[in-house]
């Protein structure tokens, strides 16, 4: 699974088994009922890397209390796409490019043009990365963003065309 989405931990007794099944993985415990020797149970909020999975059965009058420890779970980060790039040149022609990840992603995002690198933090899902001001033409943007624990590192390229523009650096 990956992250965000619900695990669900099947659980199977005899048939006459009654009672309650409590399910803990990641430091979340959830305690159901058996019914019929059976039950399913949704764990939301699962982190990323590979969990055990700790299954007790709490036991009635016929069947004593057991637990089961050989299970786990793998939780994978969410394959990511760099939602946009969007370059804006202000009064004074100098450049910022703005990049938009999914809203409660961090890290950071790298952009390359020519031989020229920068780099800005995301915060809420956006990173805002000042490039000052580009040659005339058309100039290529390479984005990178970082990724997360949530999130894999994702690339993208767009282009800006400057008009007029000469940089003296």
């Amino acid at each position: 699974i990956t992250v965000g989405d619900v695990a669900v931990v099947n659980v199977t007794l005899p048939a006459d088994a009654t009672g309650t099944v409590t399910v803990k993985v990641d430091g979340i415990e959830k305690t159901v009922p058996i019914v019929g020797g059976v039950n399913s149970i949704e764990i939301p909020g699962i982190t990323v890397g590979t969990k055990d999975v700790n299954v007790t059965y709490n036991g009635n009058g016929k069947y004593t209390a057991q637990s089961n420890t050989d299970k786990q779970i793998t939780v994978s980060p969410v394959d990511t796409e760099i939602e946009s790039i969007t370059p804006v040149i202000d009064d004074d022609n100098n450049v910022t490019v703005i990049v938009k990840v999914p809203a409660d992603a961090t890290g950071n995002v790298t952009v390359k043009i020519g031989n020229k690198t920068y780099n800005a933090t995301v915060e809420d899902g956006v990173a805002k990365v000042n490039v000052g001001v580009l040659d005339k033409g058309d100039n290529d943007i390479n984005v990178t963003y970082s990724g997360d624990e949530n999130y894999t590192s994702a690339n993208n390229v767009t282009s800006i065309s400057v008009p007029g523009l000469v940089n003296y650096d």
